[in-house]
Formats: C-alpha cells, structure tokens, sequence
C-alpha cells in the first residue's frame, strides 16, 4: 500500500478477503490496475483515476464509477449489473459480451467504443454525450435514453424493443438492421426528469 491506501491487485485482494461485500476505494490512483477477475461488486470507485485498469470477467454488480476517468479500460465479459457511471468519462474502452443491465449513467461522456454482444436491458442513458461509438448485437431492451445527444454513432443488429430514445435526440444516431419504437404521443421528457 502507497500512504496507507490500496494501490496494488494484491493490497485490494486482500482487502476483500476482510470485507467481501465491497470496498471504499474512492479518490485513489488505481491507474493501470489488474483487478480482472475479482468480486468487487458493491464497491465504490468514485473519483478515482483508473485509466487503462483491467475489469475483464470481474463481478461489478453495483459498483460506483461516478466521477471516474475511465480511459483504456477493460470492461470485456464484466457484470456490471446495476453499476452507476454518473459523471464519468469512459473513452476507447473494451466491451465485449458485458453485462450492463440496470446500470445507470447520467451526465456521462462515453467516446470511441464499440459495444458488442453487450446487454443493455433496463439501463438508463441520461443527459449523456455519445460520440463515435457502435452498439453492435447489442440487447437494448428498455433502455432509455433521454436527453442523451448522440454524434457518429450507431446501433447495429441490436435488439430494442420498448427502448426509448427521443425524436429530438436522434440526430448523430444511426439504425443498421435495427429499428426504433417512436415515444408515445404524450411523452415528455420533463416527466422523466421529475421522477429521477
């Protein structure tokens, strides 16, 4: 340990062996980290630097990422069910055959990804910017997307019924082989604002 705090596979390893359902690891340079592998679902990363970190086949189950700089990193084969990335900054990393039900993301950057055989179901995309990123065979059913603006991105072979992006944000927002469901003449997207 550097100082005292957790820095190294082995110091956050061992760690969970004392405290299994998760860990307070916030503010911390975890940059270049291996953590693949590992259970750290419930933890709380926010704020912390983890550019080029490895997640691959972790278990993420809930885990804060908000205010992280998530560049480089590996997220391939991860469970990141239920995970919140509010105000983070994810940018060319690895998705591949991620679980991503349930995650939330609000005001957060996500650029030049591509997300394959990833499962997006239920997952709420608010207030975020999307750019040059490929959904491709992607599960996005229920996924919402309000108020997310989208630029040279694209949704391929994916399936999306009864997800939810607004007519006004679908500029920037290509449909390859997938179709989307326009939102009930009512909707407003104030209405989901309030109930956040």
């Amino acid at each position: 340990m550097t100082g005292g705090y957790p820095s190294t596979r082995e110091d956050i390893h061992r760690l969970l062996i004392k405290f299994p359902d998760g860990l307070k690891l916030k503010h911390l340079d975890l940059r270049g980290i291996d953590l693949s592998g590992l259970d750290l679902s419930g933890s709380d990363f926010g704020g912390s630097e983890l550019s080029g970190a490895n997640f691959s086949g972790s278990a993420l189950r809930g885990v804060c990422f908000s205010g992280c700089d998530l560049e480089f990193v590996n997220f391939e084969t991860a469970d990141l069910m239920g995970a919140t990335f509010h105000a983070a900054h994810l940018k060319n990393c690895g998705f591949k055959s991620t679980r991503m039900t349930e995650t939330s993301m609000m005001k957060t950057d996500l650029e030049g990804i591509r997300f394959l055989e990833c499962n997006f179901r239920k997952s709420s995309i608010v207030l975020s910017e999307i750019h040059a990123c490929h959904f491709v065979l992607c599960e996005l059913e229920r996924a919402r997307f309000h108020g997310t603006h989208f630029d040279d991105t694209d949704f391929v072979d994916s399936s999306t019924e009864g997800t939810l992006v607004p007519l006004e944000n679908r500029n920037g927002l290509t449909l390859i082989r997938t179709s989307l469901e326009d939102p009930p003449e009512d909707y407003s997207s104030r209405d989901y604002y309030g109930t956040m």
